[in-house]
């Protein structure tokens, strides 16, 4: 009976061994009891993580802040932050991050206790892992940069960009540049506006600008150009004797008020310098150009059709025929005002058409059979202007 009692005990402790392990209770069993074929979400700490897909385990326990993981040798277990939250653990362990999430990898026999924190990681430091979606990946959109309000040409290095581009997430950034490559630029908070120093010497200049959102999604770079003229000036309009600005006749000779402007320009620069020279060679001193202006011509007719949108030195002819009467000003003061006038048909000369265009109304809109303007400079609106303003 006493040998029969042990063998007894013995095959008690093998069937208890046997039932430990089958249920996962051992911490010496060799494959995964767990097995993960898709993502899985869990929530932690009230964040949604994904298992990865392919994944196993022993076993998984999720409490409030915390999951614990039993893996087992030959087996991998891939926990997936969507929100890219630090995933902070006792094995240590370096979680992946990337710009749409985190993922930490165990890939050794081991008891992990995971311990997602609320921060974001930190630095990139791989490539997007297998989330199956959650994270964004989508650039920022309706991305423009524009130069000087849109005008073709400019006296000046110092310009202003208009900027804009669109985002579900923010906050965003922008890179600009004068080079296509970006070499030298760096990343800087998203603006509306900003103030620009185009490359010195005469000819085309272009800007680039690229957008990056929060996620760390990049635009493909856009970019609008403009032509630098250093020493040339805006022309300035001048009446003949007798007549006001409205006026179609000389009150004093009868004759037609055709404006004329000054087209001839003189530049002198500073001792020392030379044309796109920011500081004089010889004293240091900014190389600031003085320009005069001499001799007049009469203003050109306009030849093409322009609207919204358009960018052209008719343009700029078209805003100083709109100028000369008070009551089709494209401004009383600043950009587009009387000695300001600019290339670029934005909504203030679209306005402005449109009054010239209701003055005019019978001339210019009844016999094509329309009641009122258009803000579109077609061949009727075009010769009246030059009837009243052109050669």
């Amino acid at each position: 009976m006493k040998a029969l009692t042990i063998k007894i005990s013995w095959l008690a402790i093998i069937g208890l061994v046997l039932a430990l392990m089958f249920f996962g209770l051992v911490g010496f069993a060799s494959a995964a009891n767990l097995t993960f074929s898709v993502n899985t979400t869990v929530t932690v700490n009230g964040n949604n993580y994904f298992i990865g897909s392919g994944s196993g385990a022993t076993s998984v326990a999720v409490d409030t802040t915390t999951l614990t993981v039993v893996v087992p040798a030959s087996t991998t277990f891939t926990f997936i932050s969507p929100g890219r939250h630090t995933l902070a653990n006792n094995g240590g362990l370096t979680a992946v991050c990337t710009n749409s999430e985190s993922t930490l990898t165990i890939s050794t026999a081991s008891t992990v206790i995971i311990t997602p924190s609320t921060t974001a990681c930190g630095a990139i430091t791989g490539s997007p892992g297998p989330s199956g979606g959650g994270g964004d990946t989508t650039p920022p959109s309706n991305t423009s940069v524009l130069i000087a309000t849109g005008a073709t040409s400019t006296t000046v290095t110092a310009v202003t960009l208009t900027l804009s581009a669109t985002d579900t997430g923010t906050p965003m950034q922008m890179m600009i540049s004068n080079d296509s490559a970006f070499a030298g630029a760096s990343w800087e908070t998203y603006a509306t506006s900003k103030t620009w120093t185009l490359t010195s010497g005469d000819g085309t200049k272009t800007v680039y600008a690229k957008f990056k959102d929060a996620s760390g999604n990049t635009s493909t770079a856009v970019s609008d150009a403009i032509t630098l003229a250093l020493g040339t000036t805006t022309p300035t309009t001048i009446l003949p004797a007798g007549c006001l600005t409205g006026d179609l006749f000389s009150a004093t000779t009868g004759a037609a008020c055709v404006a004329t402007t000054t087209t001839t320009t003189t530049t002198t620069l500073p001792a020392g310098c030379s044309t796109g020279d920011l500081f004089s060679a010889t004293t240091g001193a900014a190389c600031v150009a003085t320009t005069t202006t001499s001799g007049a011509g009469t203003l050109t007719s306009l030849t093409q059709t322009m609207k919204l949108g358009s960018k052209d030195t008719e343009v700029k002819t078209l805003q100083m025929m709109l100028n000369m009467a008070t009551d089709t000003a494209v401004a009383s003061t600043g950009v587009g005002s009387s000695g300001k006038e600019t290339t670029y048909f934005g909504s203030l000369t679209k306005a402005a058409v449109i009054k010239f265009q209701n003055k005019y109304k019978s001339e210019v809109l009844t016999p094509i059979g329309l009641t009122s303007g258009t803000g579109t400079v077609g061949a009727m609106t075009r010769a009246k202007l030059n009837a009243l303003y052109g050669k």
